[in-house]
């Protein structure tokens, strides 16, 4: 099991390595602050694990534009139970609220790919990929909760971007990565 593992992991770096992706190709108006989000959402994770809030005060202000316009689109305030947490020093509030808002910007990815599918199938593959590079921030959390929800959400992106699947397919399989992740995981639920 390890080595189907370890083989499966191989083959998801090979196709980041040959379809790179930079803050330019997935970047959405909001996004436009230097470093993919993801980069940024995996040093959070890092500093809330490590308990430095402060670091993790200050990645909070990089990421305004983003927390602020998914607080306006989903109606959520995805920065305030990170500070909250911050000023409790709770370490595992903290982390969980980071998690909690990668898998909001993973579920914004999703639905943005769906909706783009019509316009350009090479932006709805990017917004993808995008938000695949976000669920493997959270993917340990995952295998933690439910391995096999974990290997269904992965195997859904691989699909995703293997195949010319039209926007319902999509939609589909946008479905599906959310409502596995969320059974597994509902205190990620946005």
């Amino acid at each position: 099991m390890n080595l189907i593992r370890l083989i499966f992991t191989v083959m998801i770096w090979i196709w980041v390595l040959l379809f790179p992706l930079s803050g330019s190709s997935v970047a959405q108006t909001y996004r436009e602050i230097g470093l993919p989000p993801s980069e940024i959402f995996e040093k959070m994770i890092g500093y809330a694990q490590e308990k430095d809030f402060e670091k993790l005060r200050k990645t909070l202000q990089i990421i305004k534009p983003i927390t602020q316009t998914l607080g306006n689109k989903y109606s959520k305030t995805p920065d305030e139970a990170i500070r909250t947490a911050i000023d409790k020093k709770d370490r595992e509030k903290a982390v969980l609220s980071v998690q909690r808002l990668v898998a909001l910007d993973l579920q914004d990815l999703l639905s943005i790919a769906v909706g783009s599918v019509r316009e350009s199938s090479e932006k709805a593959t990017t917004k993808f990929k995008a938000a695949y590079l976000d669920y493997l921030l959270i993917s340990p959390y995952v295998q933690v909760k439910s391995f096999s929800a974990d290997q269904k959400i992965k195997n859904t992106f691989r699909k995703t971007v293997t195949t010319s699947a039209k926007e319902d397919e999509l939609k589909e399989m946008a479905e599906v990565i959310q409502k596995e992740l969320f059974n597994a995981c509902p205190e990620l639920k946005p």
